[in-house]
């Protein structure tokens, strides 16, 4: 961890309640077949479909809440809408109109959720061919805070099948459509006009490509999907680090002692004032948890402060860690931690108290000897003079 010194503007404060936490994005993404999220690939690029006289877009909506995922499921809801992108600027999808629709629950798990939509594009709808798109917006609601989705979104291209049939005329009075079948004509030279490249999205990029000399090969066929390197994301949101420390006076302590540990947060990405969660964790060698505590903290940019705990009075002898993790809305952390010893507390003997008590005795008696002579002194040489001058009254009267 990168230790960074908290300044005399840090701001901290724990709750012993835990505040509500806006609700994020993970991830939008379209499917043109979707069971769930790890039994297929994501899809950028459709196409009608004339034998099902639609092509049907399958949206998977994630998103995050540190309350808890049922949070949103019980308290609020993911909604969803799909707009035009022309040369990147949105427009108004008049089929699908203004309004947001509801998307399905599928799973959730912790603090992240999974809901699902879809959507059947017609042979009518606009043809969106990069650089222009398709792209769906999501709104996420807790019951308290809703959150809309600004970067996590997904771009997808549609175009259209030539079709033939229909119109009640001939044989096909019916209405049936059927998609054109062109066989290949012998000395034909093929010629591709392939769109742009969508997007990079899990590290893929697609677009679409058409024939235009109807030649019905494709041994010149383009690659319709090639790898990209995902652009790098510089956050404008919070990115914290974390520094714990344990004095030297408190590395070697007894069972049921105190230790106290110093706690230093630093928020290195944007400025603002943000509450997140500190989780304290003591544990032994083999990882087993011997204390636990959890608080809410408030910073803005920079924070110190001193935290102590009481330790269980049962605690053996031995190494142990103290940790501290910081967790912030979108569920990423950081943490730090740093180790103490807990050894046996001195114990004095039988005979060791005896030769205690001996010594203070003697101690004692001295210093009452001591008192004594200091005032004895005066005493005894009033003596000798009073002799003195007794003697020398005799003298003079013989």
């Amino acid at each position: 961890m990168v230790l960074i010194a908290a300044s005399a503007s840090a701001q901290a404060s724990s709750s012993a309640s835990v505040v509500n936490s806006v609700p994020a994005f993970n991830s939008i993404r379209t499917y043109d077949s979707y069971v769930s999220s790890t039994n297929n690939s994501p899809q950028s690029a459709f196409t009608f479909d004339c034998a099902s006289s639609s092509a049907s877009v399958q949206i998977q909506i994630n998103a995050t809440d540190l309350n808890g995922y049922t949070d949103i499921t019980d308290n609020g809801s993911i909604q969803y809408k799909i707009v035009l992108l022309d040369t990147g600027v949105e427009s108004t999808f008049a089929r699908f109109g203004d309004n947001l629709v509801s998307a399905t629950y599928e799973t959730g798990a912790g603090t992240e959720v999974i809901y699902t939509a879809s959507f059947a594009m017609q042979r009518s709808d606009p043809q969106q061919i990069s650089p222009d798109y398709y792209r769906v917006h999501a709104r996420v609601y807790d019951g308290a805070d809703y959150t809309n989705s600004t970067s996590e979104t997904a771009n997808f291209t549609f175009s259209s099948s030539i079709c033939t049939g229909g119109g009640g005329s001939g044989n096909s009075g019916s209405g049936a459509t059927e998609e054109v079948t062109v066989t290949s004509r012998e000395g034909c030279i093929e010629e591709w006009s392939c769109g742009g490249w969508s997007d990079c999205a899990d590290s893929i990029q697609s677009r679409f490509c058409v024939e235009l000399n109807g030649c019905g090969t494709q041994k010149r066929k383009p690659a319709l999907d090639q790898s990209c390197i995902m652009p790098e994301v510089v956050p404008d949101e919070p990115l914290f680090d974390i520094l714990v420390e344990i004095p030297d006076t408190y590395k070697v302590l007894s069972a049921g002692d105190q230790i106290l540990t110093s706690i230093k947060l630093v928020n290195i990405g944007s400025a603002g004032r943000i509450d997140v969660y500190l989780d304290y964790e003591i544990t032994d060698r083999q990882g087993n948890v011997v204390l636990k505590k959890r608080e809410t903290v408030a910073v803005e940019t920079q924070a110190s402060f001193v935290r102590t705990f009481d330790l269980p009075e049962n605690l053996p002898p031995g190494n142990y860690h103290l940790s501290a993790r910081l967790t912030y809305f979108d569920g990423r952390f950081a943490e730090s931690e740093h180790s103490f010893t807990i050894v046996e507390p001195v114990k004095s003997s039988a005979f060791q108290k005896k030769i205690s008590y001996v010594i203070l005795g003697i101690a004692g008696l001295g210093l009452i000897l001591f008192l004594f002579a200091k005032k004895a002194v005066p005493y005894m040489e009033q003596r000798r003079i009073a002799a003195r001058v007794r003697k020398m009254v005799k003298k003079r009267q013989k």
